[in-house]
């Protein structure tokens, strides 16, 4: 039988196209709880860009969507185009409502051991990154799928190192960490996981490292706003 694990999940979100996602935040929060319970020595946030993404188009799947990732496409903006892949792509069908999602996706792991000005800056660089692929993806007509959105999807993964500790506690380092992604909740939508045994430090190298992954968090901001096009 597997374990349970104690996960603390919040979700927030702005108003506008990007509250569309939030039923398949939802269920990625499931998702990772039961990665969590079925390989009960690992943790969905110890890895990186792609495995992320795999997660959340699980969710997807799980919330009624349907979710195709890495396909090629056409990227560029004006005259300036070249071949690509596209992260992620989500389609909503729901009742007369149908929306596309093109998702642009990055990770980065935030040391919030370091001073906050330290984590902050790296968080909103890879923000910033996530944006600008966002705005490269090019929106073809669809007579299905009649609105679209570019998407910026940011997944950060805090932890902690108390041999390299500046300044505050773990405990309030952590809560700064909370504050600083809910805080951009009024531009986006915000979803946290955070992992409720203090003491878990994962396997035997990172234990040695003195390591310690506090959870996840998931920010979406939809970039250059498409019109429905007439068809």
């Amino acid at each position: 039988m597997s374990k349970r694990i104690r996960l603390e999940t919040k979700l927030c979100s702005a108003e506008g196209n990007i509250s569309l996602l939030k039923p398949i935040v939802r269920r990625w929060f499931d998702v990772l709880q039961d990665y969590c319970e079925r390989v009960p020595e690992d943790r969905g946030w110890w890895y990186g860009e792609r495995p992320q993404v795999g997660f959340l188009s699980v969710a997807a799947w799980r919330a009624n969507a349907v979710a195709l990732e890495e396909w090629g496409t056409t990227k560029g903006t004006g005259n300036q185009k070249s071949r690509g892949r596209n992260d992620l792509w989500i389609g909503l069908d729901r009742r007369l409502e149908r929306h596309a999602f093109f998702i642009e996706a990055k990770h980065c792991w935030c040391d919030i051991h370091l001073r906050r000005q330290t984590w902050k800056r790296r968080l909103e660089n890879c923000v910033a990154a996530a944006q600008r692929a966002a705005r490269r993806i090019r929106i073809e007509r669809d007579l299905f799928f009649q609105d679209q959105s570019k998407v910026a999807a940011v997944f950060v993964t805090p932890f902690w190192n108390e041999t390299r500790e500046v300044g505050n506690s773990r405990k309030a380092a952590i809560k700064a960490w909370r504050q600083h992604c809910l805080a951009k909740m009024k531009s986006g939508l915000v979803a946290l996981v955070v992992d409720r045994a203090d003491q878990f430090d994962g396997n035997q190298a990172k234990k040695k490292a003195k390591q310690q992954f506090i959870g996840l968090a998931l920010f979406l901001y939809e970039v250059g706003k498409r019109a429905r096009p007439k068809l």
